[in-house]
């Protein structure tokens, strides 16, 4: 991930992204009444010393009315291209023998590269602003909404555009016009956008249902969103996949799984990042990046012909013998993700498509040996139950009581597992698991060859590696580094069999008592009576310093390294709502911490978000803190301020919502906390709905209760309180300066929307 985005005072930044969204409407008079016209377009444009990138994007609501064109080309969808140093590309929409200039990307002689509107180079538009410009003529009504970093919407409060540098340019004649007609019949309407050979932008779609044009979300078992964009020299890709397939897809980039399902990173020329799939024992070579001569995108091992620009294709594999079915592959380039009866038949252009094979990682290793592939084929289920119980010797003291339940259950090459976290002391024992901590309860999946899924419990600067999920060889439930303990040859691995494991720890001249109650499938507890278990496979592991060894390898091929919070807040009064949603992620080392957020601001003319006292209203931010600190994420609505989470790395990394150390988060579930506040002698009811590590769904949200911490609500900016308790630190109101993201940016946003 990247450090937070660069900040500037000036529109025009070189080596940023300069983005626009502009609404045009129209309004032609026909017998006193008005036939509206709306078509929008949004302008990306990103920089580098030596050429800028630009993408276009069109929404036309008039398609019988509006023709776009970027430079020479019509433009319908998603357009694309580049401009160097003393060029300039315009984009023109045209009706009825006219054209509006509306856009022009520019790069002239020692200015900076920018965005022109209308032909104003400078004023009418405005970081996380919508500016509204009209003109009236006698025989229409045209209004032009720029917006930068804000959605597409001049709403009452809307300032006005005055341009500052260059004039305002309306409608002209169109010189290429020849007929009293509208545009569209002299534009070619076969005519594609703009390709840029250094650009990728596709969509895969795979099933095993076949493809049709209605098909839900659902239904498309993964889906994956790529794009690559390179220079002379190196390329960029991002990756985001969507899988409802169940058991999952595992979706590899040279063979290392993305964090939380996205991956972005760069390679030089003459290398490739391979993407594969993997599902049961089954592997699928996706596609690869390449750039050896020229940057190029292989499909099943296709050179060209899977993928056209401008189109979706589709291609169907051979009759799969293990799933008993054929699978559907759809790929767009550069175009609506709709595989309907106008996608085209995909083809290689040297030899087959190669598509599904066996898993080079279930190979037999020998001859005289049972192959990995046969050992896991067969399934297995196992729950343990482990009570911790420490009790300091010298002063006799109360027990302090930690108890786990962990499960792992698994079928073929595929594992899910899970714990149940029963932390009777929180001041005393905290549960991580990769740095993350867990509370109450947390699950995941795990692949053959994934790393081992750790549970480590934390006291006076001590960590204990308590249960370790295995899955090298064979699927592995460990607990105290323990495969298996007896006594008297009675197996922990029979039922409801427990067992007693003891350890005295000497620690700052105190002793401590440890007493281990281990009991398989809900085994009943252990009493004075519970014999004492020896470890017959592997040895135990007791308590060691913190700064013995890393906790965790925090390996960033593993996808439960992240930490993932949904967050909308919802406000409502008199049946209407202004809806914030907010996408966060954390991903954490021994050291720093990195994170990022998507902003999906619904009322962006009413909320304002802020990251760590930085603007982040309508885009992906992203950055990165030491351990110890944390990054405050800030809502301002009007002269109150909310402090709605916290990404924090102190003890253990978490992310914590309206200042609840503990209770208003739970791994794999959603939470809705509900406020009625009063404004102005108005009743309103805040609620916020917060989701970690599961699928949303705050219809069904469990009522939380803040067990560590203070709740805090809205308060004013300055500090005094409004409602609810809040912090006795004081928040100045931040200032709004215009947020630059950076490539990798440009590209996560592209994905996420």
């Amino acid at each position: 991930m990247t450090s937070s985005p660069q900040t500037t005072t000036s529109p025009l930044v070189n080596y940023g992204l300069i983005e626009s969204v502009t609404l045009l409407q129209e309004s032609r008079k026909k017998d006193e009444w008005f036939d509206i016209k709306t078509v929008t377009v949004s302008a990306f444009m990103n920089c580098t010393s030596k050429e800028c990138h630009h993408t276009t994007v069109v929404t036309n609501g008039a398609q019988d009315y509006y023709s776009v064109s970027v430079g020479n080309y019509n433009c319908t969808s998603v357009c694309s291209g580049s401009i160097h140093k003393n060029q300039a590309t315009p984009v023109i929409i045209k009706r009825s023998g006219q054209l509006l200039n509306l856009f022009t990307y520019q790069w002239f002689g020692q200015n900076e590269p920018g965005i022109s509107i209308l032909g104003c180079n400078r004023g009418l538009y405005l970081s996380e602003t919508c500016l509204l410009l009209n003109n009236s003529l006698a025989e229409y009504e045209t209004s032009v909404c720029s917006c930068q970093g804000t959605r597409n919407y001049c709403g009452y409060n809307a300032q006005n555009g005055m341009c500052i540098e260059g004039p305002i340019i309306w409608w002209v004649d169109d010189p290429d016009d020849k007929s009293t007609h509208s545009a569209l019949t002299t534009t070619s309407l076969n005519a594609f956008p703009l390709e840029d050979p250094n650009y990728f932008e596709l969509t895969f779609i795979l099933n095993d249902n076949g493809m049709n044009q209605n098909q839900s979300e659902f239904e498309k078992n993964l889906t994956i969103h790529a794009g690559m964009n390179c220079s002379e020299v190196e390329c960029q890709y991002t990756l985001n996949s969507i899988d409802y397939h169940w058991p999952p897809y595992q979706v590899l980039v040279n063979g290392s799984q993305c964090i939380d399902f996205s991956c972005a990173n760069t390679f030089s020329k003459g290398q490739q990042v391979s993407v594969q799939v993997i599902r049961a024992s089954e592997q699928l070579d996706l596609f690869s990046f390449q750039f050896i001569d020229v940057p190029a995108v292989i499909v099943l091992g296709c050179p060209y012909g899977m993928i056209k620009y401008g189109f979706c294709t589709k291609s169907t594999s051979p009759f799969d013998q293990l799933i008993q079915k054929s699978d559907c592959l759809c790929i767009c380039q550069n175009s609506e993700n709709k595989c309907d009866e106008k996608a085209i038949e995909g083809f290689c252009s040297s030899g087959n498509p190669v598509w599904w094979h066996p898993d080079p990682n279930l190979s037999t290793s020998s001859k005289t040996s049972t192959s990995v592939a046969s050992t896991i084929s067969s399934s297995l289920k196992t729950t343990i139950m482990v009570k911790l119980t420490e009790e300091l010797v010298e002063k006799n003291s109360s027990n302090y009581i930690l108890t786990i339940e962990a499960s792992m259950s698994c079928v073929a090459n595929f594992c899910t597992w899970q714990a149940n976290i029963g932390n009777m002391y929180p001041n005393y024992y905290k549960v991580t698991i990769d740095l993350i901590e867990c509370q109450t309860f947390c699950s995941g999946n795990m692949y053959y060859g994934s790393d081992s899924k750790v549970l480590v419990v934390h006291r006076l600067k001590q960590y204990l590696k308590i249960i370790e999920f295995q899955f090298t060889n064979e699927p592995k439930l460990l607990v105290m580094g323990c495969e298996n303990f007896e006594q008297d040859g009675i197996s922990v691995r029979q039922n409801n069999s427990c067992l007693h494991i003891f350890q005295t720890a000497h620690l700052s001249q105190n002793y401590y008592n440890d007493d281990v109650c281990l009991c398989k499938d809900y085994g009943a507890d252990c009493d004075d009576h519970t014999k004492v278990g020896r470890c017959t496979l592997g040895h135990i592991s007791w308590w060691k310093d913190e700064n013995d060894e890393p906790i965790s390898k925090s390996s960033p091929t593993t996808s439960f390294t992240t930490l993932s919070t949904n967050t909308p807040y919802d406000l409502g009064r008199d049946n209407s709502q202004n809806r914030l949603e907010v996408f966060s992620a954390m991903t954490c080392s021994v050291k720093n911490c990195e994170y990022s957020m998507k902003v999906d601001n619904l009322a962006d003319d009413y909320f304002r978000v802020f990251v760590g006292n930085q603007p982040c209203q309508r885009k992906l931010c992203t950055g990165s803190f030491m351990k110890g600190k944390a990054v405050n994420v800030t809502v301002f609505r009007g002269e109150q301020v909310l402090d709605l989470f916290d990404f924090e790395y102190v003890n253990a990394a978490k992310i914590v919502v309206l200042g609840c150390e503990e209770g208003f988060t739970e791994t794999g579930d959603c939470l809705q906390i509900a406020q009625v506040v009063k404004i102005e002698q108005e009743d309103f009811l805040d609620e916020v709905c917060s989701c970690q590590n599961a699928r949303i769904d705050c219809t069904v949200g469990i009522k939380p209760v803040c067990n560590r911490g203070q709740a805090r609500w809205w308060r004013n900016s300055a500090g005094s309180s409004t409602t609810g308790s809040m912090k006795t630190s004081t928040t100045p109101t931040p200032t709004t300066p215009n947020i630059i993201p950076s490539l990798k940016e440009l590209s996560d946003v592209r994905l996420f929307v």
